[in-house]
């Protein structure tokens, strides 16, 4: 019975570390998961930026800009040689915080004929886009064997 046991978990043992190893090498030798990794990485920085500076944001002014920095910095990463529909995901997600930073950067004027209700309302809706387009690139980057770092994950306001 002992050596039954004992030998089912030898058997266990080797399977796994076998399949663990090949999961690696599988990793290591996909370009297309690394690309979609580094592209995700550089995103993540750039909002960390932003991240920080709502934090401390003097003035809505001071946070708009910045929206709209990481924006530009982000749009400017290069995706052109990965799949199709990574594209297209990583496109809408930041089409989703184009329209936020546009919406910050002239709702001073809006203000005025907005109530904070509307404002917040929209300011909502926004954050929902933006976290629901993230998701779906994050979820088409592991379909292609990118890495998904744990700080990628959208925190609640």
């Amino acid at each position: 019975m002992k050596l039954k046991f004992i030998t089912a978990i030898v058997a266990f043992s080797i399977t796994f570390g076998f399949s663990t190893a090949l999961a690696g090498l599988f990793k290591a030798n996909n370009p297309t998961g690394q690309k979609i990794s580094s592209l995700l990485e550089q995103d993540i920085q750039n909002n960390l930026q932003v991240e920080q500076i709502a934090r401390f944001a003097s003035s809505p002014f001071d946070y708009a800009e910045e929206v709209s920095e990481y924006a530009d910095n982000s749009q400017a990463i290069d995706d052109t040689d990965l799949p199709a529909d990574f594209r297209f995901a990583w496109r809408m997600h930041m089409e989703a915080w184009r329209t936020h930073a546009n919406f910050l950067n002239r709702s001073a004027c809006m203000r005025k004929r907005m109530t904070k209700e509307e404002i917040s309302q929209i300011m909502i809706a926004q954050k929902v886009e933006i976290d629901t387009t993230w998701m779906n690139v994050l979820k088409i980057g592991v379909k292609y064997g990118a890495v998904i770092p744990p700080n990628a994950y959208p925190n609640p306001y």
